[in-house]
């Protein structure tokens, strides 16, 4: 369940930026870039962040998913010392 929630939100949070990025480059025509605000204004839109936030009221589910969470930052991110530095503060 873990995996599939945080593959969701990831891949959600991808396509927006892929979106936005092809938005603000105009590269898409112009009827995409209104589904793409259409998508983005809607209330449902972080449905699935708040669905885990829900689910994250289990301290074991919560614990999981920051340990994913984590394994994941350290694997995506060159600058893993400087976010270490962050969090210490």
């Amino acid at each position: 369940m873990i995996d599939k929630d945080l593959n969701t939100v990831l891949a959600q949070n991808l396509f927006e930026l892929k979106t936005f990025i092809n938005y603000d480059l105009k590269v898409d025509k112009p009827e995409r870039y209104a589904a793409f605000w259409t998508f983005v204004g809607s209330p449902l839109y972080r449905m699935l962040e708040k669905s885990l936030v829900e689910n994250c009221r289990s301290e074991k589910y919560r614990k999981k998913l920051f340990e994913k969470m984590d394994a994941l930052i350290d694997e995506l991110r060159p600058d893993i010392e400087f976010l270490r530095k962050r969090e210490e503060r």
